[in-house]
């Protein structure tokens, strides 16, 4: 009988949760990225270039600080677009959720799972509901996977941040807190 009541409680939680992120509380699972490549700061040895030059510049080992925004999960489009995507809400359209901030090093390196561009930890500040943490290496041009290292706040949130890029530069992202 334990058992039984045991298992009915662990279903109702989990429907409350579930009904809990689809009535938008405290639950934060699935958001679009867009960083301002513009804005980003590379962190070089002396004599190198301290802005992000047009045909890239980076070397293994440089370092950046980036920043960009948190919009609603759908918001930014997927694929190529004209020109340089603009980041800023008054371009996008909509509202953000938060800012995000990302600082790490270049890798530039082919592993047996693919193209390593960087590693780096992330910071996705969540307005009015906290923020989160995540860190891992980022991949050039393909699916990859963040840790959720640590939150704030009252958000809630899964484990893994499963990472989409949504253009070949990786200025935009779709990100989905996976449970596991």
């Amino acid at each position: 009988m334990q058992r039984v009541l045991a298992f009915v409680t662990g279903v109702m939680l989990i429907g409350m949760a579930v009904s809990a992120e689809a009535y938008g509380s405290r639950w934060v699972r699935k958001v679009d990225v867009c960083t301002d490549l513009d804005r980003m700061v590379h962190d070089v040895p002396e004599g190198r270039p301290t802005f992000r030059e047009p045909d890239g510049g980076f070397e293994p080992g440089d370092g950046f600080t980036a920043f960009g925004y948190v919009y609603p999960y759908g918001t930014l489009p997927d694929g190529v677009v004209d020109g340089v995507f603009n980041c800023a809400p008054e371009a996008v359209g909509a509202q953000p959720l938060g800012t995000f901030y990302a600082k790490g090093r270049f890798l530039l390196q082919m592993t047996a799972q693919g193209f390593d561009a960087a590693y780096a930890d992330w910071h996705f500040a969540i307005e009015g509901k906290g923020t989160i943490e995540t860190q891992g290496v980022v991949k050039g041009g393909s699916k990859f996977s963040h840790a959720v290292v640590g939150k704030t706040g009252w958000l809630r949130t899964g484990r893994v941040a499963r990472v989409t890029p949504l253009s070949p530069d990786g200025n935009r992202l779709r990100i989905y807190f996976a449970p596991y």
